[in-house]
């Protein structure tokens, strides 16, 4: 549903994966039922964003992440992927204040040089079917307040002011200093040490967040009278 935000020129980027959805509760249950004999960590235990550096014990089980994001089975974004309480209010929430995108990342990063032309092709096809599964779940579970989903591994270069993004490192944000991280953080090991000026958890008092960084939009944008002159 198209409704006209309190702020027509601020465009928020939202991240998928662990902001908006379960994401890790999806990955655990699949390394449950493949290692059982391994007692693997929650979010708030993880030292590090990239789940396979918190196994680095055990090579089969970095392993087998690494597959998982790089070559998802299909439905993997479907099948049992819970969205975050009361999501279809809180985007709803958002659209009343900005114009909301959600931007996501279909695939780990690979070094596709490394890869064959078979490969090559069955990555694109694996790509493909991801973008159709995170935009049927955006369809499924926010119907018609679903935002425009953008694919790509480089959220950075996209036109918003804000993005809300799990990751703390904000390697790709850096490079666009009109760009405000906020760090989404829902108690997560990761991101204890994160230096982020703004943070937010959909369990707190987020709209005042929110609105904290608009102010600093607003400071940092050029007046459009003024940008003509």
């Amino acid at each position: 549903m198209t409704r006209k935000p309190l702020f027509p020129d601020i465009n928020l980027d939202l991240d998928m994966d662990q902001v908006i959805n379960h994401f890790e509760e999806k990955v655990k249950a699949l390394l449950a039922d493949r290692f059982p004999d391994v007692a693997f960590k929650n979010l708030y235990e993880m030292e590090v964003w990239d789940h396979s550096r918190n196994y680095t014990s055990r090579s089969d089980v970095t392993t087998f992440l690494h597959e998982l994001f790089t070559y998802p089975p299909a439905g993997f974004y479907l099948d049992g992927m819970r969205p975050v309480d009361n999501l279809r209010d809180i985007v709803r929430s958002l659209q009343g204040i900005v114009n909301v995108w959600v931007v996501s990342n279909p695939l780990s990063e690979i070094n596709d040089a490394s890869l064959s032309i078979t490969d090559l092709q069955k990555r694109d096809e694996i790509w493909c079917r991801v973008v159709r599964e995170k935009k049927e779940w955006l369809r499924v579970h926010l119907q018609e307040d679903a935002p425009r989903f953008i694919p790509t591994d480089s959220k950075h270069v996209f036109h918003g002011q804000i993005i809300i993004d799990d990751r703390p490192d904000a390697f790709d944000y850096s490079k666009n200093t009109g760009l405000i991280h906020v760090l989404y953080d829902d108690n997560y090991g990761f991101n204890k040490n994160s230096k982020n000026e703004f943070r937010l958890s959909w369990n707190m008092d987020w709209e005042n967040t929110i609105q904290q960084v608009i102010e600093k939009v607003q400071l940092t944008q050029v007046p459009s009278n003024l940008s003509r002159h």
